[in-house]
């Protein structure tokens, strides 16, 4: 919840004693990172110029 602190310190000490869901929120984040890849991203905003300009 945006703005409440005590939620976040929980969430906080979550990741810290719990290394299961720390591991979990590790993938979950490396993965989201992947999906804004520089290169990725210079792909995408190709292919949406080139659709705009060529149809």
């Amino acid at each position: 919840e945006q703005g409440n602190a005590k939620d976040l310190a929980k969430k906080i000490t979550k990741l810290i004693n719990d290394k299961t869901y720390y591991t979990l929120v590790v993938d979950a984040c490396q993965k989201r990172a992947a999906q804004y890849d520089i290169h990725k991203m210079v792909e995408k905003h190709i292919a949406l110029y080139e659709s705009i300009c060529y149809t």
